[in-house]
């Protein structure tokens, strides 16, 4: 591996939940290696300050052609923030990540928000998306995803096109998580014994 990049760094606070701290960060990546493949015009910019974390990426290289942005405020008790991603060209394959052809676009919108403790809402939507596996290009539908996790009730709820799911449990997501990796790990046990 082989990187020339820039980064610089200014502010005051090592505390990242203090309303206090400020940071300010300016990075550029200008070139990485991997074996024989390379990865270059990469920039991430960001600041937070009185919790409000602001972080800009983009990447101009023309197999990896996209930019995202993140917009949250983020304290010990709360996190409330947005996510936009803009891929126009993800090159797996020329970028040496898969053996056959597969490359994709889209462009993601989530909005989070958290008690960071037991409430915790996420809302997703992937839509404009392309595919190109092999020789076939693909369109799939707009993807929503919408999942909410309180004290008592866990729901998630999946479209695509016509096909919706729902799933509704009457539980923290820790807590039916927890009984998911019993259930699991019993399973696993009972075909160990056979």
């Amino acid at each position: 591996y082989w990187l020339a990049a820039t980064v610089k760094v200014d502010g005051h606070g090592t505390d990242f939940y203090s309303p206090r701290t400020q940071i300010h960060f300016d990075g550029k990546v200008d070139n990485v290696r991997y074996g024989t493949s390379s990865l270059s015009d990469i920039s991430l910019k960001g600041s937070l300050e009185k919790n409000h974390l602001l972080v800009d990426f983009s990447s101009s290289y023309p197999l990896a052609d996209m930019v995202a942005s993140l917009d949250a405020t983020v304290t010990r008790k709360k996190f409330d923030g947005f996510m936009t991603a803009d891929v126009k060209k993800l090159d797996l394959f020329g970028l040496h990540f898969t053996e056959s052809p597969f490359s994709t676009g889209f462009q993601l919108y989530a909005e989070a928000k958290s008690d960071m403790k037991e409430n915790h809402d996420v809302d997703m939507t992937l839509g404009n998306w392309e595919l190109t596996i092999g020789e076939e290009n693909y369109e799939p539908k707009t993807l929503t995803l919408l999942a909410r996790s309180h004290r008592d009730t866990t729901r998630v709820s999946f479209h695509v096109g016509d096909l919706g799911i729902e799933l509704t449990g009457n539980e923290a997501l820790p807590v039916l998580s927890n009984k998911l990796l019993k259930v699991s790990d019993e399973v696993m046990t009972e075909l160990q014994r056979d």
